[in-house]
């Protein structure tokens, strides 16, 4: 019965590793100050963005709002 706990427990555990989660396909962008962007809204067009993949990073320019 424990294992099955500890089992369930590192199931959860690994389903929350950010590694993990960018190999799925999402993508972590940062703001020039190395923040996590959370909000279009904050964001301006021509600023700078750092976009962590999977395999790498991108760098990029905010052109359009929507």
């Amino acid at each position: 019965m424990e294992s099955k706990r500890v089992a369930k427990v590192a199931n959860a555990v690994f389903a929350l590793n950010p590694a993990d989660i960018l190999k799925r396909g999402y993508s972590v962008a940062y703001d020039r100050d190395g923040k996590v962007v959370k909000d279009a809204s904050h964001l301006a067009p021509g600023e700078p963005l750092r976009t962590r993949l999977c395999k790498g990073e991108v760098s990029s320019e905010v052109i359009k709002i929507s």
